[in-house]
């Protein structure tokens, strides 16, 4: 009787820690989501300003 309460314990402990962990995984991969959504924003706004930067050169060459 002891064995199986402790076998039946054991297992919702670990069902327990299963969903800990999942939990714990999905919130890692909502924050790498962002992190990965602010660098791209971070290259689109980099890539802007080289580019309006290399218009403006540009522009000031053809017009000195």
């Amino acid at each position: 009787m002891i064995a199986i309460l402790r076998q039946q314990l054991s297992v919702v402990i670990n069902s327990e820690t299963e969903m800990e962990v999942k939990e714990k995984m999905q919130k890692q991969f909502a924050n790498d989501r962002y992190l990965l959504q602010l660098f791209h924003q971070s290259l689109k706004t980099k890539k802007d300003f080289i580019s309006m930067f290399e218009k403006q050169n540009s522009v000031s060459k053809k017009n000195p």
